[in-house]
């Protein structure tokens, strides 16, 4: 996911030198894992926003978008819903509560709010999300399939898995359909089924889903912290079962990434100490 809604850059004819525009450099510093810096722009960009054209404009809610995700990234969840929600609220009161924006809008808080453990207050943005975007857009399009994962993580956590577990498989259905069965957003949708399983007790199904998820990230050669993600669940599944030997190299190399692309003291490099702790133990 990248910080969306850049400006474009006004080229000048001659030999003049194109600038960086504030959202630009937002974008770069976004990119370069350099989520406290990119914050602090975010920050300037919003208050010369407000200053510009008042509180209630697109632009103004696409600058509480960008800032809520920054802080999402950081582990600052809580932080990131006070701008989710008023990214909410500007695009209902201009664009009207049915618009597709509003939709991803509302998708967005309901990711962070499952992040912040509220899973009925998820559930609830989640689903009415999905019957924005399945109005505007059609019940198996590709943005209904991805507004479809909040809603069963939050059954999931709430201990329904017999209702996630349909949700997630249609999500799945939908995005292997569009995308094809090795895109990435495939992957992350395996890792959602798997987790799923997982926690039903399912090892031995969930086992070589999770093989597969990673097996997409790997041939995408990208070391970012979505392949850590990966490499962490299929660790932790072979850990429960006992395979410590091929868990532990999954860990070690996990951890490395959250370390280097997400900083020292982000909340996923504490869970990969403990996840390494939790091996050598057993």
């Amino acid at each position: 996911m990248t910080v969306s809604h850049l400006c474009l850059v006004l080229m000048l004819l001659g030999s003049v030198t194109a600038v960086a525009s504030p959202t630009e450099d937002m974008e770069a510093l976004y990119q370069a894992g350099k989520y406290a810096e990119a914050t602090t722009v975010a920050r300037q960009i919003l208050k010369d926003r407000i200053a510009e054209v008042g509180e209630v404009h697109l632009d103004v809610a696409q600058g509480h978008s960008d800032l809520a995700l920054l802080l999402r990234a950081q582990g600052e969840y809580a932080a990131a819903l006070e701008p989710a929600h008023r990214a909410v609220q500007i695009r209902e009161e201009i664009q009207g509560p049915d618009h597709v924006d509003v939709g991803w809008a509302l998708n967005a808080v309901a990711q962070i709010q499952s992040y912040n453990r509220q899973y009925p207050e998820s559930l609830e943005a989640a689903e009415r999300s999905v019957r924005i975007l399945e109005a505007a857009l059609g019940p198996d399009s590709h943005d209904v399939a991805a507004a479809l994962s909040p809603v069963a993580t939050a059954y999931r956590w709430m201990g329904d898995y017999e209702r996630a577990r349909p949700i997630y498989e249609r999500s799945l259905a939908i995005l292997e359909g569009v995308m094809g069965p090795e895109h990435r957003e495939v992957s992350a949708a395996l890792n959602n089924l798997a987790g799923l399983l997982r926690a039903m007790g399912e090892y031995d199904d969930a086992l070589p889903i999770y093989r597969r998820a990673l097996a997409i990230k790997e041939a995408g050669g990208v070391e970012d912290e979505s392949l850590a993600t990966s490499l962490n669940n299929l660790a932790e599944i072979l850990r429960e079962r006992g395979e410590f030997d091929e868990a532990k190299p999954l860990y070690e190399r996990t951890l490395e990434i959250w370390e280097r692309t997400l900083g020292p003291e982000h909340p996923d490099v504490a869970l990969g100490l403990n996840n390494l702790a939790s091996l050598y133990r057993d």
